[in-house]
């Protein structure tokens, strides 16, 4: 059983970034919406981002396709924690995480945007994730 568990958990990344890059190709193709994808070295280079590896984020500007976005986004997010959740007037901000069991590091940061005309999913991986990281990234105008 428990080779069962350790297999299953070694598994789970492999799962989640396929899942990733599933929206990255349907998002990449319809017109009205966008995707981002960042190396570490390229977020260096912004001059933001210590402890984030990778940034993806998908942007979504047409209102038909939201409501779906925004399903298949929870869907992204079940297994992860939700700690943070703002609404205001039809503007909702939602963040999600997944930490490392032994070091309580936050190792993916899924950070959800939306709007009655738009909404964008920023999800963020690395070793030590912190708020204050990804806002650095938000604040490079991404």
């Amino acid at each position: 059983m428990k080779r069962l568990l350790l297999l299953i958990m070694t598994c789970m990344p492999l799962f989640a970034m396929a899942q990733q890059q599933e929206l990255i190709e349907k998002y990449s193709s319809i017109e009205g919406c966008a995707t981002i994808e960042l190396s570490k070295e390229m977020i260096a280079s912004m001059g933001g981002g210590d402890g984030i590896d990778t940034l993806l984020a998908i942007s979504v500007e047409r209102e038909e396709l939201i409501g779906n976005f925004s399903n298949e986004v929870q869907a992204y997010a079940k297994n992860m924690a939700k700690i943070m959740n703002v609404v205001q007037g039809s503007q909702r901000v939602t963040i999600y995480c997944t930490t490392e069991a032994e070091s309580g590091n936050i190792t993916v940061m899924l950070i959800y945007t939306e709007s009655k005309t738009a909404a964008v999913m920023l999800i963020l991986t690395g070793k030590n994730i912190e708020l204050s990281n990804a806002s650095s990234i938000m604040n490079l105008g991404i």
